[in-house]
């Protein structure tokens, strides 16, 4: 994998996006959609890498669609050049729908109610909207579970808004990660399934169906249907639940730099609340990375980092700014050394998987907690992008 952990530090602290990387995960989410549309989920800003980059990459690998949360997000791309379709999966703010209509932006219609409030903003144009089926989700959505009836009722009550053109209907896993819910999954499915059929038996339109996020594509396949949503597995990181045989590949790496090195004695302490204290003699560097930057302080005493290839336990309580590691078993580690979060430096490597587990939590957190102040230089063919 290409990086810079070899290098002169270009920052204080850095996030190294390897579009080489991102493209290679997007073409083996196309291989296993098997024909199926791929629209890359986005939000976030690209889970902390840079949707803008990100959607210029994927584009030249061949994406004809995206996937936002909110209006801000649409916006964004838009005034960025970026000209494919772009899909708003959360209900829009009632302000934004006509300037997101007028950028061909694709809503959500989580309800009859929902469509009507944008009619009426839209004062007599139009806009495409995807219909969003709750099957158990329970955050929203037409409510599947109360009926399929009902449900396909109200998809041809949204239908039938005056400048509502409905082109889709989606729903959204709630455990499709987790192999104990699988039985919860595939009655998802079937509730999708059942309700969209019920929808055309009444008259609506064939439309674009999609429910499928990253675990959905790695371990149901029938669940494809037209079109995929991958998250996770674009920025390379495998479902909690399911190996998808892809090679993925991370995308994203964590670095910052050794500012200072000291030598401590038995029982001296190092940084807030004297929680580390020394053994012996020890060495100690500060590294100019902390809470602010994403380095969550929950991860204070538990974790490694790597310096010259090799791995220093951290000491202390990391800082809002800065944290503390103990390099006493790596010869000659000097300020201007370059230090590994999470990403691979010589032979050995650290995730943010690794990470996520140290605190119950999911990768995707650990990479969207990467803060807006942390620059994101971007590599390209083994060298940094322009």
């Amino acid at each position: 994998m290409a990086n810079l952990s070899q290098t002169a530090a270009p920052h204080r602290v850095w996030a190294e996006i390897n579009l080489d990387n991102l493209v290679h995960n997007f073409k083996a989410a196309q291989a296993r959609a098997s024909g199926s549309i791929v629209m890359p989920v986005i939000k976030a800003d690209a889970y902390g890498h840079g949707a803008v980059r990100a959607a210029h990459t994927l584009i030249e690998a061949g994406a004809e669609i995206f996937a936002v949360t909110s209006a801000g997000e649409a916006i964004e791309l838009r005034g960025h050049g970026i000209g494919k379709k772009i899909m708003l999966l959360g209900d829009a703010p009632i302000e934004a729908v006509k300037k997101l209509s007028g950028m061909d932006t694709i809503l959500t219609a989580s309800s009859t109610e929902k469509a009507r409030e944008y009619a009426a903003a839209l004062a007599g144009e139009a806009v495409a909207v995807h219909i969003k089926l709750d099957t158990g989700m329970r955050r929203l959505g037409v409510d599947v579970l109360g009926g399929i009836e009902s449900a396909a009722q109200k998809m041809i009550e949204i239908a039938s808004v005056p400048g509502i053109s409905v082109t889709g209907a989606f729903t959204h896993f709630a455990s499709a990660d987790d192999q104990s819910e699988e039985q919860f999954t595939l009655e998802q499915i079937e509730l999708f399934t059942r309700a969209i059929d019920e929808y055309i038996r009444l008259g609506g339109a064939p439309l674009v169906r999609h429910c499928s996020n990253s675990a959905g594509i790695v371990n149901y396949p029938a669940a494809r249907f037209d079109m995929v949503r991958p998250g996770l597995i674009l920025y390379g990181y495998e479902p909690d639940w399911g190996s998808s045989g892809l090679g993925l590949l991370p995308v994203m790496s964590f670095r910052s730099v050794v500012t200072h090195v000291i030598h401590t004695s038995n029982g001296e302490s190092a940084s807030y609340g004297r929680t580390w204290k020394s053994s012996g003699s020890r060495t100690i560097a500060t590294v100019s990375i902390g809470y602010a930057d994403g380095l969550m302080r929950g991860l204070s005493g538990r974790i490694d980092m790597l310096v010259r290839g090799r791995r220093a336990p951290q000491a202390g309580r990391i800082c809002m700014d800065m944290c503390m590691i103990d390099v006493t078993d790596i010869p000659n580690v000097a300020p201007g050394d370059i230090v590994t979060v999470f990403g691979q430096d010589g032979s050995d490597s650290i995730t943010a998987r690794d990470l996520s587990g140290l605190l119950d939590t999911i990768p995707y957190e650990i990479l969207c907690a990467v803060s807006k102040r942390v620059p994101r230089i971007y590599l390209k063919n083994g060298k940094v992008a322009s």
